[in-house]
């Protein structure tokens, strides 16, 4: 049996969960409301946010970085995180604000020491991540992205988990 892809939204300043069918949203207490005006929050809730940096070969040419010889990690905020069709504000005075598109993986459950081959046991889903980022900081945050892309706001996903097992 196919697990339900799960929905967060808004209503009259409460978070509510549910599922989306068709052109309305079916929340958990049995009221729908159309998904046109679903306002939707971030699907998950994490306790951290781990980034893998330099991923895009043209990103890494446009900085005239190298490729790293292993994986370059950073942390968002979980306050990063923002729903499908929400707002990203831009902050005042920035000259360099830009987005990309990535996949997000929901670990469904807590992970240590775990060998490579099992890794993908312990993901639960895959979401649609848009990455932005505030360039204007890249240079005086190198490493740590922390004004560069933990804003408020600057990690909109896609309204609702992709289980693992429909993922290929």
């Amino acid at each position: 049996m196919t697990e339900l892809r799960r929905v967060r939204v808004a209503l009259d300043g409460t978070a509510h969960t549910g599922r989306r069918e068709s052109d309305q949203i079916v929340l958990d207490d049995g009221r729908t409301i159309a998904e046109s005006d679903a306002v939707y929050l971030a699907p998950v809730q994490p306790s951290k946010i781990i980034a893998v940096h330099l991923t895009y070969r043209s990103r890494i040419e446009e900085y005239q970085a190298r490729i790293p010889p292993e994986p370059s990690y950073f942390m968002k905020p979980p306050t990063a995180l923002n729903g499908h069709r929400r707002p990203v504000n831009r902050p005042h005075g920035a000259k360099f604000l830009n987005y990309e598109g990535e996949v997000a993986v929901v670990i469904g459950q807590r992970m240590k020491g775990v060998p490579v081959d099992r890794a993908l046991d312990f993901v639960a889903g895959y979401l649609a991540a848009n990455d932005v980022g505030l360039h204007d900081f890249r240079d005086t945050d190198a490493g740590s992205m922390l004004r560069v892309k933990g804003q408020d706001g600057f990690l909109p996903l896609s309204p609702e988990i992709v289980p693992a097992a429909e993922f290929d």
